[in-house]
Order: structure tokens, then C-alpha cells, then sequence
């Protein structure tokens, strides 16, 4: 709990700074004053909350979390942090392209995602026919199992009443 008030009391001292109360801190960020409140009075950052005041303040969110490291992050982190989200939105944006050149048969055309679709509606009724097999098969295994008890028990009832009858 030591470094989240340190945390909590830094954060009071740079608002004071900047002239940030903590209600015009909470409209920024969304929240009620008593979230930020507790906050500042040493209640853990989650990783979404981290977030959120990283987004708004430019706070470290793994020094919000941790109480360890810099405030801010450092430039080369910034740097890998942008390159991060470009990356995510870049790989984002090709997905969606891709997603629609297949819908709208640019990619594929329509006759060749049907003919796999209808291949595959054929590969799932042989599945579920096999499947049937399958349990009928385990079934007649079953019965055999239990006709093949049976019919030891029995044998070996004979051969003690043979022998009691000696």
C-alpha cells in the first residue's frame, strides 16, 4: 500500500502544479471525484483505469500499477508504445478490408465460397452420420460385454451345482 499512497501523493502534488483539482481531473477522465479521491488516497490503479489515466494525463501506467519506474514514460517507451498501436490498428484495418473483399465475392468469388460452404455442410453430415456409428457400435459392444458376463456367471453356476450333486 506504500507505493500506491506514494503514487497517490505524487499525482496531488502534480495536479497542484498544473492546477488540476480532483473534480476537474474526474470530468477528464469520466469518473465521479470520490474514484479519483480513493485514487489519490492509495486505492490500487487497475490496468483499465491505468489506461484511461495514462490516455488523459500521460501518466506511466505501469508506475500507476506498480509505484515503480518513471511518472511519465520515457520518450524511447512512448515511441515503442505508438508503434505498438499502429501496429494493432494497422493489422485492424487489413483484417476488416480483408473481411469485406471476401463478403462482398471481390476477393472470392461467390461461387467459390459457396462450394466450400456446401463442402463443408457435407463434411459435417458425414461427421454426425459416423458419429451415430460410432454410438450404435459402442452400444452393440456393450451388450456383447454384458451377454459375455452373463453367460460366464452362468457356466460357473453349472459347475457348482454339478459338483454339489456329487
Amino acid at each position: 500500500m506504500f507505493q500506491q499512497d506514494n503514487v497517490g501523493q505524487k499525482i496531488k502534488e502534480y495536479f497542484k502544479a498544473q492546477g488540476i483539482s480532483q473534480r476537474q481531473a474526474a470530468t477528464m477522465l469520466g469518473v465521479t471525484q470520490q474514484v479519483v479521491g480513493s485514487l489519490l488516497n492509495g486505492k490500487s490503479f487497475g490496468k483499465r483505469m491505468a489506461a484511461k489515466w495514462h490516455e488523459v494525463f500521460g501518466f506511466n501506467p505501469a508506475w500507476l500499477v506498480t509505484g515503480a519506474g518513471d511518472m511519465f514514460e520515457t520518450e524511447d517507451s512512448q515511441k515503442e508504445s505508438t508503434a505498438k498501436k499502429n501496429v494493432a490498428e494497422g493489422a485492424d484495418a487489413v483484417a476488416s478490408e480483408v473481411l469485406r473483399l471476401i463478403t462482398t465475392g471481390e476477393l472470392y468469388p461467390a461461387s467459390v465460397v459457396k462450394a466450400k460452404d456446401e463442402l463443408i455442410a457435407e463434411k459435417d453430415k458425414e461427421i454426425q452420420r459416423l458419429n451415430r456409428e460410432l454410438g450404435a457400435l459402442r452400444n452393440e459392444l456393450g451388450l456383447r460385454d454384458k451377454s459375455a458376463l452373463q453367460s460366464t456367471h452362468a457356466g460357473a453356476g453349472a459347475e457348482v451345482l454339478a459338483e454339489l450333486k456329487q
